[in-house]
């Protein structure tokens, strides 16, 4: 599988780290599990190897070892996450002396006990995972490759990893390589059923799925190659044999991919899902080019909450609002460009008055163009703002209405730096307005959002910052921290009810009451288009 020129590589575990490791690996204790539990490194001649259990089995930081240099492509992190969840106090890792190999024992929700075998074999560069019967999904996050190699029904194919979304469906493994250093690992599954991988790949990330069925289970081998792809997708680990995939068939799963709808042809094994051009489309459902922005209190969305102000005043605070999709063009996998109408209204009532008085309306409208390419995203928002008191504080002349009215210009501009963790930020400018008495015409935003899932539970923490010329650059900051509720199965969409709890502290965003300070705690629901 390596080049012939050089020698055969002999691998064996360090024996002396045997005791060590096993020490160690007792010692930790089941209720780890859950508890981000340190690491502990297996290591070997040809590759090294960290296991934890952190709410499911986990293999990090895997490389191999060829002519004792480290190889270019590496598994990030590979984990299984049984369906139903684990029983962590029931939970167990030891390592097997006479195998050298580390073995994990799961409890799993419902009775079901699961062994996991994670091992070095033989005197070749060679790692495998055994999955057993159950019902569960491994994925692994592959390091370092941008190309890929595999074996199909008619010969071999090659891919290039690089920019975009997209999915391949391989029919068994394939060879994913780094092409500069013409290294990498052959990832083969050997099962005794049909058990096609899906690779997904996100600009230049790539991440393999594998779920192991009830009645079948699955021995994942990764082996370490230098040379020629194809010759390494055909020597493959001892044993392992590609496997003989009909194309189309019913069980592959659908790809994610956007542009794929009713009639574009069947998946196939060993090919990409290809994206379909459809060019410009007229009140289109897609997503707008900048998702939106979940602690902007005036973005268009729907949320109602209750509101508790510094002085113990309570409010009920709503908003309904969205975006209609008039036009939309996908240039690519990753690049979009949308056009859409865009409003909002917003009401504040003061639940703990007489009469449940009606503080404020506030009206949005106008459109919005926006671009979206890989991670970036850009968009320019024109519209209009108006604000009216409400009648009951007319009637009882706590608030001197004002003639609130502004055209406005906003442009704002979002990056994704991981897959998680998303910054924000731009300029508004008032180009036309109704209250001369406001100094200033300039606006500035800025925030930023992370997502992230403790215990298997989808959360979210955001925070926006205004600050404004009107009120003399004082800044105001609303932050949130929220869980999304509801399940949805299909590939890829994206969490849109939430429940949040949410501190402002700042210049009110009511119109009538721009120069108002306030401080409030709410508790709300919302939802995002």
């Amino acid at each position: 599988m390596w080049n012939r020129e050089r020698k055969p590589i002999k691998l064996t575990f360090a024996r002396s780290l045997c005791p060590t490791v096993v020490a160690v690996l007792l010692s930790m204790s089941s209720g780890a599990v859950g508890q981000n539990a340190q690491p502990v490194a297996l290591k070997a001649a040809g590759g090294d190897m960290r296991i934890a259990l952190k709410g499911a089995y986990e293999v990090s930081n895997f490389a191999l070892k060829l002519n004792s240099k480290k190889c270019n492509v590496g598994v990030g992190r590979m984990s299984f996450a049984p369906r139903g969840g684990i029983v962590g106090e029931e939970c167990a890792t030891a390592v097997d002396p006479d195998t050298n190999a580390a073995i994990t024992t799961l409890k799993l929700r419902g009775g079901r006990t699961v062994k996991l075998k994670t091992a070095f074999l033989g005197d070749r560069p060679i790692m495998q995972l055994d999955l057993p019967a159950a019902a569960g999904e491994l994925i692994l996050e592959l390091t370092g490759a941008d190309r890929l190699t595999l074996a199909t029904t008619d010969g071999f194919t090659a891919h290039t990893l690089g920019r975009g979304d997209r999915t391949v469906l391989l029919p068994a493994g394939g060879a994913f390589q780094n092409r500069r250093s013409q290294d990498g690992i052959v990832l083969h599954a050997v099962s005794n059923a049909s058990a096609p991988m899906r690779v997904v790949c996100r600009g230049e990330k790539a991440a393999v799925h594998l779920a192991s069925r009830d009645d079948a289970g699955i021995s994942v081998i990764l082996t370490g190659f230098c040379g020629d792809a194809s010759i390494a997708c055909e020597d493959v680990a001892p044993g392992a044999r590609l496997a003989t995939v009909k194309k189309a068939p019913a069980a592959l799963p659908v790809g994610f991919v956007r542009g794929i709808g009713p009639g574009a042809p069947e998946a196939v094994p060993g090919e990409p899902e290809k994206f379909i051009d459809t060019g410009w489309m007229l009140f289109t459902n897609g997503n707008r080019a900048l998702a939106p922005l979940l602690a902007d209190q005036r973005e268009a969305q729907i949320r109602a909450g209750w509101m508790y102000g510094r002085h113990g005043d309570q409010f009920l605070d709503l908003g309904f609002g969205g975006d209609l999709g008039l036009v939309r063009r996908d240039f690519s996998d990753d690049e979009s460009m949308t056009l859409t109408l865009r409003g909002l209204f917003t009401a504040r009532f003061q639940t703990d008055a007489e009469s449940f008085p009606l503080l404020n309306t506030d009206y949005y409208g106008g459109m919005a163009f926006g671009h979206k390419f890989g991670k970036n995203a850009w968009e320019v928002f024109v519209y209009h703002q108006s604000a009216h008191l409400g009648d009951e504080t007319l009637d009882f002349g706590t608030r001197e209405r004002i003639d609130y009215g502004r055209e406005s210009v906003r442009f704002l501009w979002s990056h994704d730096f991981l897959d998680n963790l998303r910054i924000y930020g731009g300029p508004t400018l008032n180009v036309s307005g109704s209250e001369p008495f406001v100094r200033g015409k300039v606006m500035l935003q800025a925030g930023g959002e992370y997502k992230f899932k403790p215990w298997n539970v989808p959360m979210y923490a955001a925070a926006d910052v205004q600050v404004r010329e009107q009120t003399e650059w004082r800044p105001s900051l609303t932050t949130q921290l929220g869980m999304y509720l509801g399940e949805d199965k299909t590939k890829n969409q994206e969490h849109k009810t939430r429940v949040f709890l949410e501190m402002f502290t700042g210049y009110s965003n009511m119109g009538q009451y721009w120069d108002t300070y306030e401080t409030s705690l709410m508790l709300g629901l919302g939802y995002n288009w």
